[in-house]
Protein backbone atom coordinates (compact mmCIF):
# COMPACT_ATOMS: atom_id res chain seq x y z
CA UNK A 1 0.00 0.00 0.00
CA UNK A 2 2.62 3.02 0.63
CA UNK A 3 4.00 2.32 -2.76
CA UNK A 4 1.05 2.85 -4.04
CA UNK A 5 0.75 6.36 -2.05
CA UNK A 6 4.39 6.71 -3.57
CA UNK A 7 3.47 6.42 -7.24
CA UNK A 8 -0.22 8.33 -6.66
CA UNK A 9 1.86 11.21 -5.49
CA UNK A 10 4.38 10.81 -8.45
CA UNK A 11 2.29 10.80 -11.38
CA UNK A 12 0.28 13.91 -9.80
CA UNK A 13 3.52 15.68 -9.47
CA UNK A 14 4.50 14.17 -13.44
CA UNK A 15 0.78 15.89 -14.04
CA UNK A 16 1.98 19.20 -12.57
CA UNK A 17 4.82 19.27 -14.76
CA UNK A 18 2.81 18.32 -17.73
CA UNK A 19 0.37 21.15 -17.15
CA UNK A 20 2.59 23.97 -16.55
CA UNK A 21 4.42 23.18 -19.48
CA UNK A 22 1.09 22.19 -21.74
CA UNK A 23 -0.04 26.37 -20.47
CA UNK A 24 3.47 27.49 -21.17
CA UNK A 25 3.80 26.03 -25.02
CA UNK A 26 0.29 25.35 -26.18
CA UNK A 27 -2.10 27.79 -24.56
CA UNK A 28 0.28 30.37 -23.66
CA UNK A 29 -1.72 32.50 -26.73
CA UNK A 30 -5.15 31.93 -25.56
CA UNK A 31 -4.53 31.86 -22.00
CA UNK A 32 -2.64 35.64 -22.68
CA UNK A 33 -5.50 36.59 -24.59
CA UNK A 34 -7.96 35.95 -22.30
CA UNK A 35 -5.71 37.32 -18.91
CA UNK A 36 -5.87 34.30 -17.72
CA UNK A 37 -2.21 33.09 -17.74
CA UNK A 38 -1.57 34.05 -13.77
CA UNK A 39 -4.20 32.24 -12.51
CA UNK A 40 -2.85 28.87 -14.83
CA UNK A 41 -0.10 29.53 -13.77
CA UNK A 42 -1.06 29.72 -9.67
CA UNK A 43 -3.08 26.76 -10.60
CA UNK A 44 -0.53 24.49 -11.41
CA UNK A 45 1.92 25.84 -8.59
CA UNK A 46 -0.64 24.58 -6.13
CA UNK A 47 -1.24 21.42 -7.63
CA UNK A 48 2.32 20.63 -7.24
CA UNK A 49 3.03 21.70 -3.72
CA UNK A 50 0.18 19.46 -3.02
CA UNK A 51 1.75 16.88 -4.96
CA UNK A 52 4.69 17.46 -3.19
CA UNK A 53 2.96 16.97 0.28
CA UNK A 54 1.53 14.22 -0.49
CA UNK A 55 4.61 12.56 -1.71
CA UNK A 56 6.40 13.73 1.62
CA UNK A 57 3.10 12.28 3.55
CA UNK A 58 3.54 8.72 1.91
CA UNK A 59 6.77 8.80 3.71
CA UNK A 60 5.40 8.74 7.35
CA UNK A 61 3.35 5.46 6.76
CA UNK A 62 0.21 5.37 8.04
CA UNK A 63 0.31 8.14 10.75
CA UNK A 64 -1.11 10.57 8.50
CA UNK A 65 -3.39 8.68 6.16
CA UNK A 66 -6.24 10.94 6.50
CA UNK A 67 -4.39 13.59 5.71
CA UNK A 68 -3.03 12.41 3.20
CA UNK A 69 -6.42 11.14 1.42
CA UNK A 70 -7.86 15.27 2.22
CA UNK A 71 -5.04 16.11 -0.14
CA UNK A 72 -5.75 13.70 -2.72
CA UNK A 73 -9.70 14.23 -2.81
CA UNK A 74 -8.89 18.27 -2.92
CA UNK A 75 -6.19 18.05 -5.72
CA UNK A 76 -8.94 15.86 -7.47
CA UNK A 77 -11.55 17.99 -7.16
CA UNK A 78 -9.45 21.11 -7.94
CA UNK A 79 -7.90 19.94 -11.38
CA UNK A 80 -12.04 18.79 -12.21
CA UNK A 81 -13.42 21.76 -11.77
CA UNK A 82 -10.87 24.12 -11.87
CA UNK A 83 -8.18 23.79 -14.61
CA UNK A 84 -10.45 22.96 -17.05
CA UNK A 85 -12.31 25.92 -16.70
CA UNK A 86 -9.08 27.85 -16.98
CA UNK A 87 -8.65 26.46 -20.20
CA UNK A 88 -11.63 27.54 -21.41
CA UNK A 89 -10.97 31.51 -20.50
CA UNK A 90 -13.85 32.03 -22.68
CA UNK A 91 -16.04 31.02 -20.11
CA UNK A 92 -14.89 33.47 -17.71
CA UNK A 93 -15.64 36.35 -19.92
CA UNK A 94 -18.78 34.74 -20.59
CA UNK A 95 -20.12 34.78 -16.59
CA UNK A 96 -20.22 38.24 -15.25
CA UNK A 97 -22.35 39.42 -18.35
CA UNK A 98 -24.50 36.86 -17.90
CA UNK A 99 -25.10 37.16 -14.53
CA UNK A 100 -26.06 40.61 -14.75
CA UNK A 101 -29.29 39.46 -16.81
CA UNK A 102 -30.32 37.69 -13.59
CA UNK A 103 -29.89 40.53 -11.37
CA UNK A 104 -33.16 42.19 -12.16
CA UNK A 105 -32.11 45.68 -10.86
CA UNK A 106 -33.23 49.27 -12.25
CA UNK A 107 -30.38 50.11 -14.34
CA UNK A 108 -28.80 46.85 -15.00
CA UNK A 109 -29.13 45.67 -18.85
CA UNK A 110 -30.54 42.52 -19.11
CA UNK A 111 -28.80 39.25 -21.59
CA UNK A 112 -25.46 38.80 -22.51
CA UNK A 113 -23.60 40.98 -24.06
CA UNK A 114 -19.81 41.73 -24.26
Amino acid sequence: MPLLFFRIAATLCFLAVALGAFGAHSLKSTLETNGMLDVWNKAVLYHFIHAITLFVLALYGTANRGAWWLLFAGIFLFSVVNLPQAGRASAFRRIPHCARRMSGRPGVPQGCYR
